[in-house]
């Protein structure tokens, strides 16, 4: 789907059906599905963020609220009923899908060190830990770690930060077993 301007979903169980085609109006980013509550977000231009409940095949999308600011990621909470957005400002996005029309709750990166001046963070991953008490943003310029069990989660500066905060970070997986990074 990316790149493209509409998703089709695929049903594994009868998978020489039709699949169900998703028309958006602007290329498509990325996605993500949350397979607990049957939904799931498009990323659609950046700042356009689609909400399709795909258990329904009748329903239309709801458009999320965002401020305007490029979003590059977004994944579901595992636990709660969030849909969290990073981006290109750095800035975590949070959604809370009991109230769709609401806007998202945004929370600013802590400063960053001097010699991030000049740079913008890009985030190009984003993922949960298997728990929801940790999410881990990676981009150009490093990782980000955020404790979600703190109102508002709060931003963990990581050891590779402090002694060499320019280097590329484009992936980040957790181990659940053994709580590694």
């Amino acid at each position: 789907a990316n790149g493209e301007k509409n998703i089709r979903l695929l049903n594994l169980q009868n998978p020489t059906t039709k699949p169900r085609k998703l028309q958006l109006d602007g290329r498509i980013n990325t996605y993500a599905f949350d397979s607990e509550s049957g939904w799931l977000a498009t990323l659609s231009g950046q700042k356009n963020v689609w909400l399709w409940k795909i258990t329904d095949p009748l329903s239309r999308p709801v458009v999320l609220k965002t401020d305007q600011t490029l979003i590059d990621r977004i994944v579901f909470h595992p636990t709660k009923p969030w849909l969290v957005g990073v981006g290109s400002t750095g800035n975590l996005h949070i959604w809370d899908l009991t109230d769709v029309a609401a806007a998202p709750e945004i929370f600013q990166l802590n400063q960053s060190p001097k010699s991030w001046s000049s740079a913008i963070p890009k985030s190009e991953a984003a993922v949960f830990s298997p728990d929801g008490h940790w999410l881990i943003t990676s981009g150009k310029y490093g990782q980000e770690l955020w404790d979600m069990n703190q109102t508002p989660p709060q931003q963990v500066t990581l050891p590779a930060h402090q002694e060499n905060p320019f280097y590329v970070q484009e992936q980040s997986s957790y181990a659940n077993k053994t709580h590694i990074l």
